[in-house]
């Protein structure tokens, strides 16, 4: 595994939140018994994927649909797959978990709507989502479904968790970047199941906070549509290379520590790979999760060949220093397993000493000599064994412990002289105007075939034997020759679907009771006429129905409740199983088989029937309740414009024109408090506090210490634009232990649905901040893209909506038609398009090389494409914005006839003048175009 999570702390870095690595043979990982085992959730792209991930081990599984789910270029699956998955791991006593882990636009809503209602009614065991609108429609109209919170939501510390439980959430995903320590933070003070990944790709950014590729190319990962930007090669001031390309998170060995904690569940990630890579993953953490031996390097190796960068533990053993080693600037894309570098290519055959058996049909890759190598000091080592007809894997020189424990040492110590060597020769921390990312030779890939040892065709290539095979022309002696495809691991892990399948099965609670018939003709001796009274109901639904039959007298064997349950659990190919069943027998009689089979049929005929026409009714329902507005909506009316500015440097306000801005917004993240509490001296009541979005364990206390100072001078304005924001004023306000009056006024649109008539609906537990005194803005990051979502944000206690900077103007306009008046619009800022915790100046300098050598503050950079970006460091988190601002303040007169009258202008990341702010605040007050922006999705579909 890699070495970062086993180095030492440098006493002259900046310390960090992380917990002492446990005790353990560096080749295994094995789970101590006496802790609970967490639930094991793989992925499934699709069908085959899923059936692999039941065969090998996975405790659920979370799969999309064919619309909003994160991962919209997987295969996703249709209704009916999803019918046929749940049935598969219902009967197996596992759990499948549907995402709808996107943000969600107002014409999308009915969609949404018929797929929640198939989650439900097949008994899908959570829903995982991202947007607060979607929360809600689950929360009010399909309350039968659990909803998780998806990583996309960003809980990242103890408030954040706090609000999803406050707000009935059964599970928070927590952000990949937490370390052990905030985890263990998180479980110690809520009361929410935590889950949080331990293997597969790592994006770059935050979850949620990746703009990149919707601003740059329309394509939002916020809608399941990324681009991948970040796997892209870029020129800096430093060298070139993939500046933001994460390793791959392999955890196995913190799985015991994870159990310790208490976390729920673990999860892997990949539902755009392979089943292959489903079925060998889910294998190794099943593994360490049972306690069985795990061979660690072994299984990297392996993992290398089906897919898998170099790896990383993250941060979960800490996030400075030398645990900012996370990405790897050489690579973007797998590279398989080293089998051997090119000697020489005659005649269209090259030869070389194979690294590791293969055989004919395998797929190999040929890596370009200018590329980076296999590791200098390789040598083969017979001993490792991979699986059935394959061992050998490369070491290095520096496998002995010592030298793996100084590696990072040494890795660090280069960064460092290379930081100081940069900064002593005075460069620029600007790329020349005309850099451009070179152009490389293409890595080969093709199948093995035509394999021949001393002349002789052979089918299968032992390690260290010397081999020829057929190559495509440009590869060249000194290539080096990869393994990227091995038939014998495809044979060590068969996966298939199941040719027999059944459909979900709704559970019916029963309850039967029998009556004589008095109308009916009589039996004389053998008994009486009656009727089987059934009654069946399956959650709101209910269902009556009496049927014919005759009470015979029993000389032996009279009926009773055991034997008429056997005949109810003879549901065959319905879609329905027996849950609770009661019956109430009349002592001493028997009804004949034949009449209670024909009673059971006909009535889950019925059943049947009476679901199909339950659901169109409620679907109307719901369908009516969203179109019905919770207030008067402002239409196209052209109001009168107001504006804002929000800032991160109080030194800002200075430049402000005061005069004409409603109010004015103070990002508190960089500034002293008595600066901030002066600034609100200044301004009073028009300054609005603006939370950060990101508040870390070491941040905690100083955001904490800022705000009580700010509340104690006065302040009761505020902008949140992160779950945790809300917990935190709650505290502060003294209002979090209450709770709000009057919840279910909020809900009243719904009171015509029938879960809430039955009463079935959770009500959240939302502190009452209004009548605290505080005034809460829920800002962008928390996106709103449907009415829905700006009720929800409402409900949340907040005066006021920011429409996110991702949507253009075709949906704004459905959501200023009723919520005009209570929505801000960022008309001008440089939008983060990455906000993450690897650092990037580490990144390129291939270590991070501590904060007393560092000195990086900002550095401009160029993708293939020729885009410009600024990366701007704040306390070691990396920030990076396009050369471009974005803006759409000479929209303003469209924006003002769809509904909206507040408009905002941030000042913030990025450096500015005086004369700066003031010419951007007169061109966007006048509605003319600034120079040197981009209209980000404005006109152009968000897809």
């Amino acid at each position: 595994m890699p070495d970062t999570a086993k180095a030492a702390l440098n006493a002259s870095d900046k310390p960090t939140s992380r917990l002492p690595q446990p005790e353990a043979d560096a080749e295994t990982s094995k789970l101590p018994p006496k802790h609970p085992r967490p639930e094991l959730l793989a992925p499934a792209g699709g069908p085959e994927a899923f059936y692999a991930a039941m065969d090998y081990g996975a405790d659920a599984v979370y799969l999309g649909l064919k619309s909003f789910s994160a991962r919209a270029q997987a295969e996703n699956f249709t209704v009916e797959q999803l019918d046929q998955a749940v049935g598969f791991a219902h009967d197996r006593g596992r759990k499948v978990y549907v995402t709808i882990n996107t943000v969600i636009q107002q014409k999308e809503l009915d969609e949404l709507i018929s797929m929640l209602a198939d989650c439900e009614e097949m008994g899908v065991d959570a829903v995982i989502v991202q947007d607060f609108g979607v929360y809600r429609i689950i929360r009010e109209y399909f309350p039968r479904l659990k909803w998780h919170a998806s990583t996309q939501m960003l809980v990242h510390n103890v408030d954040g968790a706090k609000w999803c439980e406050r707000n009935g959430f059964e599970r928070a995903i927590l952000a990949r970047e937490l370390t052990l320590n905030e985890i263990d933070a998180i479980r110690s003070q809520c009361g929410i199941e935590l889950e949080t990944f331990v293997h597969g790709s790592l994006c770059y950014s935050y979850s949620g906070l990746c703009l990149f590729s919707s601003q740059v190319t329309g394509r939002s990962g916020n809608r399941g549509k990324c681009a991948y930007t970040c796997r892209d090669s870029f020129v800096t001031p430093l060298g070139e290379g993939k500046a933001f390309s994460m390793k791959d998170l392999q955890a196995p060995s913190v799985i015991p520590e994870l159990a310790r904690l208490g976390v729920r569940s673990v999860k892997i990630e990949g539902r755009r790979k392979s089943p292959l890579y489903v079925a060998a993953v889910t294998d190794l953490y099943r593994k360490a999760i049972d306690g069985q031996p795990v061979d660690i390097k072994a299984a990297e190796e392996q993992l290398k060949v089906i897919y898998s960068r170099e790896a990383t533990e993250l941060f979960y053993f800490g996030s400075h220093n030398e645990h900012k080693n996370v990405a790897d600037k050489d690579e973007s894309e797998p590279q398989g397993l080293y089998l051997g570098t090119i000697e020489r290519v005659h005649l269209g055959r090259a030869a070389f000493r194979a690294a590791a058996d293969f055989e004919r049909h395998d797929g190999l890759m040929v890596k370009p000599s200018g590329a980076r190598l296999h590791r200098e000091g390789a040598e083969v080592d017979d001993r490792s064994e991979l699986g059935p007809g394959y061992s050998a894997r490369p070491v290095t020189v520096a496998d002995d412990a010592e030298a793996q424990r100084a590696a990072p040492r040494h890795s660090r110590d280069a960064a460092r002289e290379k930081a100081i060597e940069f900064r002593e020769s005075g460069k620029s921390t600007r790329i020349d105007a005309g850099a451009e990312v070179s152009a490389e030779r293409e890595p080969v890939k093709f199948a093995a075939d035509k394999l021949n040892l001393a002349g002789k065709r052979v089918f299968n290539v032992k390690a260290g034997e010397d081999v020829t095979i057929p190559v495509p022309p440009g590869v060249k002696a000194g290539d080096e020759v990869r393994l990227i495809s091995s038939q014998a691991l495809k044979r060590k892990y068969p996966t298939k679907v199941p040719a027999k399948l059944s459909r979900a099965r709704l559970k019916v609670n029963i309850d039967i009771t029998f009556r004589i018939d008095r109308d009916a003709p009589r039996l004389g001796e053998l008994g009486m006429p009656g009727k089987m009274v059934i009654t069946g109901r399956h959650g709101p639904i209910e269902l009556v129905r009496e049927y014919p039959v005759k009470l015979l007298f029993a000389d032996s064997q009279p009926m009773d409740e055991a034997r008429l349950r056997e005949f109810f659990e003879r549901l065959g190919s319905t879609r329905f199983a027996l849950g609770r069943f009661s019956a109430a027998v009349p002592a001493g009689v028997f009804t004949p088989a034949g009449e209670v089979n024909e009673a059971r049929r006909q009535f889950f005929s019925a059943f049947d029937e009476t679901v199909s026409v339950a659901r169109i009714r409620k679907l109307a329902d719901v369908r009516a309740a969203l179109a019905t507005p919770t207030q008067q909506g402002t239409g196209r009316v052209k109001h009168k414009p107001r504006f804002a500015a929000l800032v991160d440097r109080v030194a800002y306000l200075e430049h402000l024109p005061l005069e004409q801005l409603d109010e004015v917004f103070v990002d508190i993240a960089k500034d002293r408090p008595e600066a901030l509490v002066e600034a609100l001296g200044r301004h009073g009541q028009r300054l609005r506090v603006a939370l950060p979005v990101i508040t870390r364990a070491w941040e905690h206390a100083g955001m904490e210490w800022k705000l009580r100072d700010l509340y104690a001078a006065g302040a009761r304005r505020f902008c949140v634009s992160n779950l945790g924001g809300f917990e935190y004023l709650a505290r502060m306000a003294g209002v979090d232990k209450r709770k709000r009056m009057g919840t279910a006024t909020i809900m009243r649109r719904s009171a015509d649905v029938a879960t809430r008539r039955l009463g079935l609906t959770f009500e959240p537990r939302i502190p009452d901040f209004r009548g605290a005194g505080l005034d809460i803005i829920a800002d962008w990051p928390l996106y709103t893209l449907s009415r829905e979502a700006a009720r929800a944000w409402l409900e949340q206690g907040c005066s006021r909506v920011t429409l996110s900077v991702e949507d253009g103007i075709e949906n704004m306009r459905a959501v200023l038609g009723e919520f005009g008046p209570e929505a801000d619009i960022v008309t001008y800022q440089d939008t983060p398009l990455f906000t993450a915790e690897s650092c990037v100046y580490a990144n390129m300098l291939g270590h991070c090389p501590g904060r007393a050598y560092c000195g990086f503050h900002e550095m401009t950079m160029k993708n293939s494409y020729g885009e410009e970006f600024l990366a701007v460091d704040h306390h070691c988190r990396t920030i990076i914005m396009g050369k471009e601002a974005y803006s759409i303040a000479h929209r303003q007169s469209e924006l003002q006839k769809a509904g909206a009258s507040r408009f905002r202008l941030d000042f913030i990341h990025r450096k500015f003048t005086g004369e700066e702010i003031r010419a951007i605040c007169d061109a966007a007050m006048r509605s003319q175009p600034i120079a040197a922006t981009n209209e980000g999705n404005w006109s152009r579909t968000l897809l």
